[in-house]
Parts: C-alpha cells; sequence; structure tokens
C-alpha cells in the first residue's frame, strides 16, 4: 500500500524575499518599516546592566517575569500573567493563527496589509476574506463593510492600526466597535499594535485586549523602538490563549535570546527617552518626504496618521515591482512595490519609510528624483 501525504505549501513572502535580493546590494534603503536602530552602546548606557559576565543558556520560555512585567505596563486591564514574550512580532502572529485557525475558518484581513497577516493563515487551509481599506476614504476601515463580511464561519478579524503600509489610524471608537463585531460572532480580534507606540499626542487609541477579552495584541521592539535585532516581541491576550501559545512555541523556538531579553529589559525602562529620540527623527523626516511628494505632480499620497510608513501612488507606466526592480538596480535605491502589499488596488503604488537617518533619507530622495526624471 502507497500512502501519498498530502503536501501544503505556503506561498512566497514577497516583501521579505524582496529584501532577501536587494537589502545588501543598494546603497541606499528607504524602504525600512521602522526606525533607525539603536547601537548596543546607546542602549546599555541608558540602564546598569552588566552584560559580560551573562551566561548565554536557556532563559525561561515565556519570558522572564521581569520583562513580561515591564511588557503588561503597555496595557490597562492585563498583567504578566497575559504576556507570552515570543522571537519578534512574526512569531507572536504564527503562534496565534497556528493555535486558534482551522482549514474551512473564515479570516478577515484589512488590505492591503503585511503579508505574514494572511498568507499564514491562507496556509493553515483559512479562507481569507478582504476588508478593504480605501484610499478615497483616507484607509479608514469601514465597520458597516465589516459587519457584512462576518459569517458564522469567521474565525478572527484581522487588523494593524497604525497601519502597515498607509499609515492610517483608528481611534477608539473605531476599535469598540470591531471588537463588538467580533464578539456578536463569537470571533477573535488579534491586533497588529507594533507602532502603537508612536500614535501621535491626544490621539485616543488603546490596545485592543483592553477591549474585549477575545481580542489578542501582538507588540515587538522592532517597529517603534529601534530594535529590531533584538528579536523580542510578545503577544497580549487572556491567559488561555497565552497558555495555548505557549505550549505550541516549547514546538518553535522554546525560548527567546538571552541577550535581546536583556536589551528589551533596558529598552522598556527607558520607554519615554526612547520615544522622545524616535518621535524627533519622525518629525523631521516626515517633513522632508511631505515636502518632497507635493514637489512631484507624479505622486499623490494620503498622509499617514502615524508610524514610519507612507504609501505613495504614482502616475508612471510602469507597474510597481518593474518601477522598483529598476530603481534598486540602476539606482541602488531601495523601495517596496504596492503590489507586494495584497492584490491589484496597490499596484502603482509603493511604500517609503521615514523613520531612518534624515541624511541618507534626504540623499535617496534626490536618487529618486532623477530616475522620475528619466523615466517621465
Amino acid at each position: 500500500m502507497v500512502f501519498k501525504l498530502r503536501e501544503r505549501k505556503i506561498e512566497p513572502f514577497g516583501i521579505e524575499r524582496w529584501f532577501t535580493k536587494y537589502e545588501y546590494k543598494v546603497d541606499i534603503n528607504v524602504a525600512e518599516s521602522g526606525i533607525q536602530p539603536f547601537t548596543l552602546r546607546e542602549i546599555l548606557n541608558m540602564g546598569d546592566e552588566e552584560f559580560s559576565n551573562t551566561k548565554i543558556g536557556y532563559i525561561e520560555s515565556g519570558g522572564s517575569k521581569e520583562l513580561r512585567e515591564l511588557a503588561s505596563q503597555t496595557y490597562k486591564e492585563k498583567d504578566w500573567e497575559n504576556i507570552l514574550v515570543t522571537t519578534g512580532g512574526l512569531e507572536a502572529n504564527f503562534l496565534i493563527y497556528s493555535v486558534l485557525v482551522q482549514e474551512g475558518d473564515e479570516v478577515i484581513v484589512e488590505f492591503p496589509n503585511y503579508q505574514q497577516l494572511y498568507s499564514v493563515p491562507r496556509f493553515l487551509g483559512a479562507k481569507i476574506i478582504p476588508w478593504k481599506l480605501r484610499e478615497e476614504v483616507n484607509y479608514v476601515p469601514d465597520l458597516d463593510e465589516l459587519n457584512e463580511l462576518v459569517s458564522p464561519t469567521t474565525k478572527m478579524i484581522v487588523i494593524n492600526h497604525p497601519h502597515n503600509p498607509t499609515g492610517s489610524m483608528i481611534d477608539n471608537k473605531m476599535l469598540r466597535g470591531i471588537c463588538e463585531i467580533g464578539e456578536d460572532n463569537n470571533a477573535y480580534v488579534l491586533s497588529d499594535e507594533v507602532y502603537l507606540d508612536l500614535k501621535p499626542e491626544g490621539h485616543v487609541l488603546d490596545a485592543a485586549c483592553d477591549m474585549s477579552s477575545n481580542a489578542i495584541g501582538v507588540q515587538s521592539l522592532s517597529k517603534s523602538y529601534g530594535l529590531p535585532g533584538s528579536r523580542i516581541g510578545w503577544i497580549s491576550t487572556s491567559k488561555g490563549i497565552i497558555e495555548k501559545c505557549h505550549e505550541f512555541r516549547e514546538y518553535v523556538t522554546l525560548c527567546s535570546n538571552v541577550l535581546g531579553e536583556k536589551l528589551a529589559i533596558i529598552a522598556l525602562k527607558n520607554r519615554d527617552k526612547i520615544m522622545e529620540r524616535n518621535k524627533q527623527i519622525i518629525n523631521k523626516n516626515f517633513k522632508i518626504v511631505e515636502n518632497w511628494i507635493n514637489k512631484h505632480e507624479e505622486l499623490f499620497w494620503i498622509k499617514p496618521s502615524a508610524g514610519v510608513v507612507a504609501f505613495p501612488r504614482y502616475s508612471f507606466l510602469l507597474e510597481s515591482i518593474e518601477l522598483c526592480k529598476r530603481l534598486a538596480e540602476e539606482e541602488k535605491v531601495l523601495i517596496i512595490p504596492g503590489r507586494l502589499f495584497g492584490d491589484q488596488d496597490t499596484e502603482y503604488h509603493f511604500r517609503i519609510g521615514f523613520g531612518y537617518e534624515t541624511e541618507k533619507l534626504e540623499k535617496g530622495l534626490g536618487i529618486i528624483d532623477r530616475f522620475f526624471e528619466r523615466i517621465g
């Protein structure tokens, strides 16, 4: 008897494949979706940790109590037992999908979006239901449309605000409405909140897990904190879901890295100082990008409300993958094709980041200017 095993294939991770292909072959990268990374010296100078005597061994698989307590300070209604430390936001999302989503479930996902948020549940056998964020309404989600999309087989509603790649933003009224729809339909709400700490002063948006027992939050030090290499993120939700994710994690990465966790502890103890530095970078660089876009008749954008990325639309005839490929290969400047964020509605867009060094941003934009003149 011959047994034929069903082979499951996951679609290539377009954005990460793009970075793999070009990131270290270009001279200037204005594609990044995070804040300029801190140096090790800068972070260590904020704390009194002694790294040289640290044993490079295993650590608690759920994260140390100290780190989980610091992470829990982000939330109003959650304590350290509602936190699971993960290897970045990527692992957090993967764990959540793996323990909660089954074949045949429906998962409603905002589009455009970061590919992991729809490719992983699709790989697990779920049906992806796009919830369109439309340019004509500033990429703000429509609750009436969400009500039309939910069904008895909806397992999860996936949101990402401040949003990647558009920089759009919801408020507590909208978040509460999303969570209520989830509760009414017995569906989880997965909220990717990696930019939450960069929300504008005075804007009221809480973490989703503070709004509903059905909500699950994902945070990371990669985007808002400038520590992507630490590979530290976390899940915030009910203790039952935390335990399920923890049990699954023991088969995947077991625990985070000890040095990354120590850096995370220093960073979270100095959250205010870090956010002050990062918002200064954003405010300065945002004005540069805004002035650059405004001088180009070929470009149109919905100004991002928060975060460090923008998603301009252009009027050139080149499709986004070809345009960005030529820019990387001919001019050695990296941006991200809009097509890699989900569907045809993102064509003739590109994502640009404004969280890194001002000097490189200005130089990169100048090179793009000359490229536009050449192809226009």
